[in-house]
C-alpha cells in the first residue's frame, strides 16, 4: 500500500515585536513538533510526515528563512531557546 505524505508547515514570527513571547513560541512549536511525531507513530503505516519551519522577520539584515524544508518527523529536533 503506498502512504500519504503529510506535509506539515509551521510558520514563526521571528520579528522583534515578538520578543516578549519567545518562551511560548519555542513551547508551542516543540509541542506542535510532538504532536505530529505522535501522529506519525499512530498512522505510520499509511502516512509518512514530513515537516517544514519558517521564520519571518521584518528585519531586512536578517532574512525570513526555512529551519528545515520537508524534513522527516523523526529528522526534526525540538527548538531550544537561544537564550
Amino acid at each position: 500500500m503506498e502512504k500519504t505524505t503529510v506535509f506539515n508547515l509551521i510558520i514563526l514570527d521571528e520579528s522583534g515585536s515578538m520578543g516578549c513571547l519567545t518562551r511560548q513560541t519555542i513551547d508551542g512549536c516543540n509541542e506542535t513538533i510532538n504532536l505530529i511525531r505522535s501522529l506519525h507513530k499512530k498512522y505510520g503505516d499509511t502516512q509518512h510526515h514530513l515537516v517544514s519551519i519558517y521564520l519571518f522577520q521584518t528585519n531586512a539584515q536578517i532574512p525570513s528563512r526555512y529551519v528545515c524544508k520537508n524534513m522527516p518527523v523523526e529528522q526534526v529536533k525540538n527548538t531550544a531557546d537561544a537564550s
